[in-house]
């Protein structure tokens, strides 16, 4: 009963990523008209230029994906209590690598590394 469960969720989720591909197809004229500034019909003035660093944007994005599965750990550890205390330590052992994981595999990519990036634009 398990195993035809999970060919039935893989099944769907294929259908739907199949679906996904078929119908998100866009005119590439379309997709270049969205991307220039509005200027009423007129071409841009100047080149529009980047409200905030991209850099600041990556960190902001770690910080809630950290802090999301930080936030989800704490029903993990206060169910510890009312169940079956092996599942839950193979669940919270589990989340736990895949956020050290993340955050070795950001410091490996040097996203992390936000003081090298500012020095080297100075120079």
């Amino acid at each position: 009963m398990l195993f035809m469960t999970f060919i039935f969720v893989f099944c769907l989720a294929l259908i739907f990523l199949v679906l996904f591909v078929l119908l998100s197809f866009k005119h590439p004229f379309y997709q270049t008209q969205k991307m220039t500034a509005f200027e009423c019909g007129f071409e841009p003035l100047s080149v529009m230029r980047s409200p905030y660093s991209a850099r600041f944007f990556i960190i902001v994005v770690l910080f809630l994906v950290f802090d999301v599965e930080a936030a989800l750990l704490l029903p993990i550890i206060s169910s510890f209590m009312s169940g079956d205390s092996l599942s839950m330590c193979w669940a919270l052992i589990f989340v736990l690598t895949i956020l050290v994981g993340g955050l070795f595999h950001e410091w490996r990519e040097g996203v992390l590394d936000w003081m090298s990036s500012f020095l080297s634009k100075l120079t």
